[in-house]
């Protein structure tokens, strides 16, 4: 039977391989600019310090674990993608690091609200954080309301993805002091850290108290009578209720979330999430960005059918629905990178570039 430990060992030399894939690749890039020697001079900097300490650096839990396994596939795809120029292969990187980053961020937060929720509903408390289905729209589609990807960022469960990443500073706040507390105490059981639903269930009545006492001192409020769910949903509640009596420029950690989901989508050539006056913001596929993820998936699979790229979109936290899908194809295919064998009966296959 695999431990914790054993995961943490091997997680940590596939990320450490993956690190040496990637600074072989810019070392042997011809820089074209200086932004990139300056990539690779640092990438060459980041081996030296590897080497001289002669171990791996610990690898940190991911909370939801799926959204780092795809970044780790995706970039390793594109490890292997030899058709641009260094200076356009390097784009391409920063967009792929942009789009993982703001999906794990948006994931995140919609994690975190439901594990928070399913902790105050009481027992059972056992949550595990994965990746929900967060719809996407093509870049010119019509925003109606009966189109599932435009209440996406303020009327998702009632609330909406903006609400959940407004409120995650409270919930990681909440993290942090439950992780911190358990620090002082010495338990062996190979967790570096602990998510709410897994502090709730696997820890002591001693830690979790201790925990409880450090949630109020904090946040200044009487620990007595209450549980670790009860001091967490308090300390969530004043955290939202400090920032939102305070004036815009004075809101900055709380609303940090939310702009860097906007600036890492608003990228100069893939874009992933789009401001319109009398819409508001909504997630968005343009173009590039569709044809960046074909070019991706064609070097993940063996089966081109097109319904097999929408599972690889789905898989990454990209949904589309029935409208979207329909004219993803029809983009893909004046793009032409649809391939229509008639016979395959019909079969319709997304070309590889």
């Amino acid at each position: 039977m695999v431990s914790n430990a054993d995961d943490q060992r091997i997680a940590t030399v596939v990320q450490y391989k993956l690190h040496q894939e990637f600074v072989t690749r810019l070392e042997g890039m011809d820089p074209s600019n200086i932004f990139e020697q300056i990539v690779i001079e640092a990438a060459e900097c980041l081996e030296d310090d590897a080497d001289a300490k002669g171990s791996f650096t610990d690898p940190i839990r991911p909370y939801v674990e799926d959204c780092a396994n795809n970044f780790q596939k995706d970039l390793r795809i594109w490890l292997g993608d030899y058709y641009d120029s260094s200076a356009n292969w390097l784009q391409s990187t920063r967009d792929l690091f942009s789009f993982h980053f703001m999906m794990y961020y948006i994931q995140l937060a919609i994690n975190l609200r439901k594990e928070f929720q399913t902790v105050a509903g009481g027992p059972r408390y056992e949550y595990t954080p994965r990746i929900r289905d967060v719809y996407f729209g093509l870049w010119d589609e019509q925003a109606s309301q009966n189109r599932r990807f435009t209440g996406e960022w303020r009327e998702r469960d009632d609330e909406g993805i903006e609400r959940f990443v407004y409120d995650s500073w409270g919930r990681l706040a909440v993290l942090r002091k439950i992780n911190k507390t358990v620090e002082k105490f010495d338990i062996d059981d190979n967790r570096e850290r602990y998510t709410l639903s897994e502090a709730v269930t696997d820890l002591s009545d001693r830690v979790q108290n201790a925990c409880v006492d450090s949630l109020a001192d904090f946040a200044g409020f009487c620990s007595e009578d209450k549980d670790l769910p009860t001091a967490s949903k308090r300390l969530v509640q004043l955290v939202k209720g400090y920032y939102e009596s305070r004036s815009r420029s004075n809101q900055t950690p709380i609303t940090m979330g939310l702009n860097v989901i906007r600036q890492l989508g608003e990228g100069e050539d893939r874009q992933y999430y789009r401001t319109q006056r009398g819409v508001g913001p909504t997630l968005r596929l343009n173009r590039s960005a569709l044809r960046f993820f074909a070019r991706l998936f064609g070097g993940s699979s063996e089966e081109m059918h097109y319904p097999k790229f929408i599972s690889y979109l789905s898989r990454r936290g990209i949904n589309l629905d029935s409208q979207s899908e329909s004219l993803a194809l029809e983009e893909l295919d004046e793009m032409g990178l649809i391939d229509r064998q008639s016979d395959s009966g019909g079969a319709v296959y997304v070309r590889t570039i």
